[in-house]
């Protein structure tokens, strides 16, 4: 109950100060220092400072101060990040503006490989590189009549140069779309910037602290902290060096098609056609589809030809083998149930014949007389 009432009354304690410290001008961070030097478990209590924080302050209270002036370094490291933080606009605005330009093109052109090989001498000339490229021949009959063959290249043009290389794709081939953003990563550049700087100055007091550690145990702590102080360094100049490549290189995404027939690309605003133009427009449109469909039918035709011999050599093969087993079938049947007549039906069809003959002999006479 009594620690109770302490955290209560060191709770009110540390509101008060860090009130009195908003009014009178001090920092929250050198507000926040005294706080838990005052008492460091109702600080973190109160969610001041963390853990390892409190028990440094108390081991620094319990006879020890370099835990006191390490956790002081990472209160001062606060102090500037918050400061960055309030001031990232006004740096932002004495800063260039840091943009990232990405641009997509769908063009379309009768020279494949000229234009193809012009575009990449132009990107080494201007300094770029690419980045990516996916070039497909098409094929003989598998694909349309009005297109070919199609590339695309991904390229990243110095941004001071982009515009050059886009005009060079407008004028040597028909652009169909063209999209262009921009992201200002100002704001978060110089953020990065700031934090950086705010650990290097941490960095240099811990080394100047491990140069007069006296314990074993204040020198595992302090190269603790510059471990991980380190690896956050490296990651924010990772990530600096990222921005710094996608702002200094426009990327720039080319669809190049090869048609027979441009697309037609008004550069006035489009009217609204009139009844007999759509008609007319889509008649020439379905005669010009039939006259592809039957060219790319009858090519198709020619050139699966020997597959579909090979297929009619083999259905003949197997109707001969089949009537053939078939017709065998017919006559192993039909002598099978084939029976002979006896030697007495034989005598007795003899004496039938000869009964016939000697009736119609009399009936001829008959009618004779």
């Amino acid at each position: 109950m009594k620690k109770r009432n302490r955290f209560s009354l060191a709770g009110l304690t540390l509101t008060g100060m860090l009130i009195l410290g908003g009014c009178g001008g001090r920092s929250g961070a050198t507000v926040k220092n005294d706080a838990a030097r005052m008492d460091p478990a109702a600080a973190q209590a109160a969610g001041l400072i963390d853990m390892d924080e409190a028990a440094a302050i108390e081991k620094s209270m319990a006879g020890g101060d370099m835990y006191a002036e390490s956790a002081e370094v990472g209160f001062e490291a606060e102090a500037g990040d918050g400061g960055s933080s309030s001031n990232v606009t006004e740096s932002a605005q004495a800063t260039s503006r840091k943009l990232i330009r990405t641009v997509s093109i769908d063009a379309e052109t009768q020279e494949f490989d000229q234009l193809r090989a012009s575009i990449e001498a132009k990107i080494k000339e201007l300094g770029g590189y690419v980045e990516s490229s996916n070039i497909n021949n098409g094929s003989a009959y598998g694909r349309s009549n009005d297109q070919l063959r199609h590339a695309v290249i991904t390229a990243r043009i110095p941004a001071a140069r982009a515009d050059e290389f886009l005009d060079l794709v407008g004028s040597s081939a028909n652009v169909v779309t063209k999209n262009e953003s921009s992201r200002d990563v100002t704001l978060q550049y110089v953020d990065m910037e700031s934090r950086e700087k705010a650990l290097d100055a941490e960095e240099v007091r811990l080394l100047e602290m491990l140069e007069s550690a006296d314990t074993v145990e204040d020198m595992i702590y302090i190269e603790d902290r510059l471990s991980s102080i380190r690896y956050e360094k490296e990651s924010i100049e990772s990530q600096i060096r990222t921005y710094d490549n996608q702002v200094d290189y426009t990327t720039v995404t080319l669809t190049l098609s090869e048609v027979k027939v441009f697309t037609e690309v008004p550069e006035e605003p489009i009217k609204e056609p009139t009844a007999w133009e759509r008609i007319s427009e889509g008649f020439m449109k379905s005669l010009k589809n039939v006259g592809s469909g039957l060219a790319n039918f009858f090519i198709g035709l020619i050139v699966i030809s020997p597959y579909l011999m090979l297929w009619a050599l083999i259905v003949l093969i197997i109707v001969f083998i089949v009537k053939s087993v078939i017709k065998k079938n017919q006559i192993k049947n039909a002598k099978k149930y084939t029976v002979e007549p006896d030697a007495g039906e034989e005598e007795k069809t003899a004496e039938e014949k000869d009964s016939e003959e000697k009736t119609s002999e009399e009936k001829a006479s008959e009618d004779r007389k």
